[in-house]
């Protein structure tokens, strides 16, 4: 009980909420200063190289998360054109170019990647017992060949005849997924860090909640106008996380204090979600509660859970059947979901369109694919986005079918076989778990794959740093609690 306590105590609470203040001031400040480099000065450089090269590794990476989440990504147009967001200066430090940043030529990676290459470096020197066993060793076998079929479809896609600058902008995000995910797999400590990484996304859902708040009620409304989106299109990817983090908490654990912080919390986060407008997070949630149902084994918790879905099933057909033509705020996620089932809206239709082109040069390429620097076969066009998109075809929305197009059958098994590992190490280490904190870490890590597949399919997921950092995230925490399960089995026999 005593151990099971200290896990609760180590919340890294205080400290995100701490560091992003710092990094949100920091920016503010570096704005009236002249941009990015002095952020990089204020905060950056002594705040980087103490949490990547001297804090314990643990803290570092927990650093790293709270970052990564918080701060913008700059190709995902904050605010979209609404408003300055304030993080403007930590986005294009933290997330731009160190090319831009500097004015250094070649230096097409940002900071966020090389942190995460010194925590990769510093991990594996740092190797406990459990990254050797089985489990540990298939999640590292698994983030290296998908590392080294990156670049093996780069290399066949340019020798084919592809352009080598929109190859980049393809490849980057997919060569950054196994870095990141190997500095979790090997940098984190086990079960000591799975609250805090819990706390950690829930706090940063919240904080960006506040932001999508503000931009409604304070930028928008008041000019008299519904914003396509709030914040970002990534936020969707934390948001669905932490609600699902929530969730696994309410079944696992049961109590009065953790029902009423996903009643708060959650259906602050389910606001905050309708204001940003993205269907695609209550899509995800729902793939995600799923995904973490059909986990869950024949048992008194699923017997539980069966109770109270023969509450909520029918209240929510009766919520959605009612709220489908009411234009009020207390139905808007019932409308978000008609939508995205009734798929009748100019965006859906487009995308119907994409998925077609790819379809069709998926037939071109069935077995190895066109490789990296190609563009999608356009035999049909749905509108002329290129003014503001000139690279459309080179990365379009449906992520699954373009990773399909690349690599044909060959290349998609081996590019996507990271989501079928990371289901499966989570899903076994949620069997494996031995308290509490185990058993809600691993089942939310189950939703969080799934909610990765479905931004994959729906908005771009391939090229979201912020889709990679939460798969890394799951992908570790899976096969570090198998490993540890294993490591003690061992131990034992």
């Amino acid at each position: 009980m005593s151990d099971l306590k200290r896990l609760y105590e180590d919340s890294f609470f205080k400290e995100t909420w701490i560091t992003m203040g710092v990094v949100f001031v920091a920016s503010v400040v570096a704005s009236f200063l002249g941009g990015a480099a002095p952020a990089l000065a204020l905060a950056w450089i002594p705040l980087g190289f103490y949490y990547a090269v001297r804090a314990p590794l643990h803290i570092g990476l927990r650093m790293f998360l709270v970052l990564s989440l918080f701060i913008e990504p700059p190709e995902m147009m904050p605010g979209a054109g609404y408003w300055v967001t304030p993080l403007e200066a930590a986005n294009n430090t933290f997330y731009g170019s160190l090319k831009m940043l500097t004015g250094l030529p070649g230096l097409y990676f940002s900071l966020f990647l090389l942190i995460a290459f010194i925590f990769c470096v510093r991990a594996r020197k740092a190797a406990k017992p459990e990254t050797k066993m089985p489990a540990a060793r298939l999640a590292r076998r698994t983030l290296g060949i998908t590392w080294f079929a990156v670049i093996g479809f780069e290399v066949y896609g340019i020798l084919r005849g592809g352009k080598l600058e929109p190859s980049f902008i393809q490849v980057l995000p997919l060569f950054t997924m196994p870095v990141v995910g190997y500095a979790f797999l090997m940098g984190l400590r086990g079960r000591e860090d799975l609250y805090a990484l819990a706390n950690i996304i829930v706090s940063v859902a919240m904080a960006r909640s506040v932001l999508v708040a503000w931009v409604f009620f304070i930028i928008c409304l008041p000019q008299g106008f519904r914003p396509e989106y709030a914040t970002t299109h990534g936020d969707s990817v934390t948001f669905a996380a932490a609600f699902l983090i929530l969730l696994a908490n309410v079944i696992e654990i049961r109590n009065r204090r953790t029902f009423w912080r996903f009643a708060i919390v959650g259906g602050g986060l389910l606001m905050a979600m309708v204001m940003n407008n993205r269907r695609l997070a209550f899509a995800s949630i729902a793939v995600g509660a799923i995904a973490m149902y059909v986990t869950l084994p024949q048992s008194k918790t699923r017997q539980k859970v069966n109770r109270y879905l023969r509450i909520i099933i029918p209240t929510a057909g009766l919520y959605l059947f009612i709220g489908e033509g009411i234009d009020h705020p207390l139905f808007a996620p019932a409308r978000l979901a008609w939508s995205a089932f009734a798929q009748k809206d100019e965006s859906s239709n487009s995308r119907v369109v994409e998925n077609e082109n790819l379809m069709a040069t998926l037939n071109d390429f069935p077995v190895l694919g066109q490789g990296f620097g190609h563009e999608y076969k356009e035999l049909e066009k749905h509108g002329d986005i290129s003014e503001f998109m000139p690279l459309y075809k080179y990365v379009p929305h449906n992520s699954v079918l373009w990773l399909w197009t690349v690599g044909g059958l060959v290349g998609f098994v081996l590019l996507w076989m990271g989501y079928v590992v990371a289901t499966y190490l989570a899903a076994r280490a949620y069997r494996f778990a031995e308290n509490p904190v185990e058993r809600a870490s691993t089942l939310a890590c189950v939703g969080m794959v799934a909610i990765c597949i479905s931004n994959d399919w729906g908005d771009v997921g391939a090229q979201s740093n912020l889709r990679i950092v939460m798969f890394a995230v799951a992908f570790a925490v899976g096969a570090r609690v198998c490993a540890d399960a294993e490591l003690r089995a061992r131990a034992m026999g």
